[in-house]
């Protein structure tokens, strides 16, 4: 038990109207902002620490750009709660709490259509599964292609209010668990997501 937590495990709450601090502080070599011509990278940590010199619960936030002309860049951002260590761009650690997401916009050459490439992945520790407490992660990919055109068709999620598709929309999403397939997610109607699992279950996201 931390010192910022009650006997019961609760987190304590601050009084109202009452100032706290003020703090020593230091700005550390992990806080780093770098802007190039076509890029953006920043990182931003704290590490706060009681009166018996002791860690608490460390924050990471972390942000990735990259834009190479006008319609096609690639973005990430993690974020890390009580961590202690990053493996693959997740924050990870015993009682860590964390997320990844990423977007990239690329144009493929070989078959002259845009596409599209987005990344999600949560992990979570203290997670009462099927009763015991387990970390748990999971992970979701999507990827869309379409040829640039006049349509009135929308297509992706970038650009999407300009109809910049000129038709034959290919759009599907991932959901993985612990390496496996769990169930993919289309949009069969305009505005209309569709959940299938593999056990050829589905459900509908959206208004229908």
């Amino acid at each position: 038990m931390s010192s910022i937590e009650n006997d019961d495990g609760s987190l304590q709450t601050l009084p109202r109207n009452q100032l706290i601090g003020p703090f020593d502080g230091t700005l550390g070599t992990d806080n780093v902002y770098r802007l190039g011509i076509n890029n953006l990278y920043f990182s931003a940590t704290t590490s706060l620490y009681d009166g018996a010199d002791d860690r608490l619960v460390p924050t990471i936030v972390q942000g990735t750009l990259v834009r190479r002309v006008k319609d096609y860049f690639e973005a990430s951002l993690i974020f890390g709660y009580d961590y202690e260590y990053l493996v693959s761009s997740v924050a990870a650690g015993e009682n860590a709490q964390s997320f990844s997401v990423g977007y990239a916009i690329q144009y493929d050459e070989e078959t002259g259509f845009n596409v599209e490439i987005g990344s999600l992945v949560v992990y979570r520790t203290g997670v009462t599964l099927f009763g015991g407490n387990e970390s748990l992660g999971l992970s979701s990919t999507s990827r869309v292609e379409y040829e640039l055109g006049e349509a009135e068709v929308s297509c992706g999620a970038y650009n999407r209010d300009e109809n910049v598709s000129a038709g034959g929309c290919e759009a599907v999403a991932y959901v993985t668990y612990r390496g496996s397939l769990m169930a993919t997610v289309r949009e069969e109607r305009e505005g209309v997501y569709i959940v299938r699992f593999v056990d050829g279950t589905w459900t509908m996201l959206g208004d229908g």
